[in-house]
Formats: structure tokens, C-alpha cells, sequence
């Protein structure tokens, strides 16, 4: 994202924000500053919150940065989603490497 468009994407959620708060009433404002302090809850919400995406696994990958031809890069961004996941297993046929979580031989 650009520098321009963060800062109006910025200055947007500001104004939004300003725009909510100015419609919560006071007493409901202190109820949910109350609730959000309460260390019970948090503990609980921590607890039961989900973050987006699967579980880390026993060996995570590790993010890398590997400059490609933009061809070769077209080639497996038009496949759509798993792109990266493509390129791993072509890594692992031409290596001979073992995915740790599956019995295949490549």
C-alpha cells in the first residue's frame, strides 16, 4: 500500500472511529471500559479467541524472500491460490527432499 493511500485509509478508520464513539453514551462507554479491564475476561476471551488461518504446525515454515522472472512467476501466481505451496513441491521433486508429514517420496 502506498504511502498516500495508507494515510487516507488511515485518516478514513479515524473518522469512523471518532463517528462510533460519539454515539456510545457515557455510561455505556464506562461498562465496556469496565468489562475490557476485567481481567477475567480478557483471560477468557484470550482463552476462546481464534486467530485466522491454521494452527502452526511442529515445523513451521520460514518466510524467505527469493527473487523470480517475472514469467516464471506469472506461470504459477495464474494457478491461483497455493501458488507458494506449487512452488515447494516442485522444489521438493527436483531436491529428492521428504516432506516430514507425508510418506512421499518425491
Amino acid at each position: 500500500m502506498s504511502d498516500h493511500k495508507f494515510k487516507a485509509w488511515k485518516e478514513d478508520l479515524v473518522a469512523r472511529v471518532k463517528a462510533y464513539a460519539a454515539t456510545v453514551a457515557s455510561r455505556e462507554d464506562a461498562a465496556l471500559t469496565k468489562a475490557a479491564l476485567d481481567p477475567g475476561k480478557a483471560l477468557a476471551y484470550a482463552f476462546t479467541m481464534r486467530w485466522p488461518g491454521h494452527p502452526p504446525g511442529d515445523t513451521p515454515k520460514v518466510q524467505v524472500s527469493i527473487r523470480l522472472s517475472a514469467d516464471l512467476l506469472d506461470y504459477f501466481l495464474s494457478g491461483g491460490p497455493g501458488w507458494q505451496n506449487r512452488i515447494e513441491e516442485i522444489l521438493r521433486a527436483a531436491t529428492g527432499v521428504k516432506n516430514e508429514h507425508d510418506n512421499t517420496l518425491y
